[in-house]
């Protein structure tokens, strides 16, 4: 997963806050409990405030379990979060590629 970045602190339906819940799905990302890991997060995205770091690990996961869509859904929440750097929007072109969107991943990755 990408480098932290900075992050508001918001709760989770079970009370954490998203910077707990991004460490709960890495430690279940770590335990091979990748279904788990997106559940928490996705329903961890439903408080407001979410910081951009909740969407990048839900991408990063996503994207690597082949949910392609999801993936580019939960980057571009990352993107309208937070100012893009050029990791997340590469990230992103990554994302792009894994849908058959080339013409997008192409304009991604020029401007990363």
């Amino acid at each position: 997963m990408p480098a932290p970045m900075s992050v508001v602190s918001v709760r989770s339906p079970e009370g954490e806050t998203a910077q707990a819940a991004l460490q709960a799905a890495r430690d279940l990302v770590a335990k091979g409990a990748h279904a788990e890991a997106v559940a928490l997060l996705e329903s961890a995205s439903h408080q407001e405030p979410v910081p951009a770091e909740l969407y990048i690990a839900l991408g990063d996961l996503r994207l690597k379990l082949g949910a392609g869509d999801a993936a580019v859904a939960a980057y571009q929440q990352a993107v309208s979060r937070a100012h893009a750097n050029w990791r997340l929007v590469n990230a992103l072109g990554i994302a792009y590629t894994r849908i058959n969107r080339y013409d997008l991943a192409a304009d991604e990755f020029r401007r990363a």
